[in-house]
């Protein structure tokens, strides 16, 4: 668990620092999730989403941060129902596959599309 903690406070330090820059955006930061659930699946995941996009390799740098961003948020979200715990070791997964994708680390692409599995965090946590 310490270790799941200490890549979560790593990856959320590494895409914060590349993502604000500005003293507002890191107050938003500290103040919470940008974005709801539903934005982040309606954004990353819906019809031609950025996730989508980042797996087939056509998202930009700054479309790979957004989609960075909206999992970071994604994170910071409570689920609905569900334990928190397993919801935040789901979107860790996902935050560390997009973070590797961004990276250009081989194999990134599968890694993001098995984190994404709709239907295992659906059960879970809708």
């Amino acid at each position: 668990m310490k270790m799941i903690v200490g890549l979560m406070m790593a990856v959320y330090l590494v895409t914060y620092s590349s993502i604000t820059q500005t003293p507002e955006a890191e107050e938003a930061a500290v103040a919470g999730p940008k974005n709801s659930i539903s934005d982040v699946m309606k954004k990353a995941h819906g019809g031609q989403g950025l996730m989508k996009k980042a797996v087939k390799g056509e998202a930009t740098e700054e479309e790979l941060k957004e989609l960075i961003g909206l999992y970071v948020d994604m994170l910071d979200n409570e689920p609905p129902k569900g334990e928190l715990e397993d919801w935040q070791n789901a979107s860790t997964q996902v935050l560390v596959a997009a973070t590797r994708l961004m990276l250009g680390q081989e194999g990134a692409d599968e890694l993001l599309q098995k984190a994404t599995n709709c239907k295992a965090c659906h059960d879970a946590h809708k």
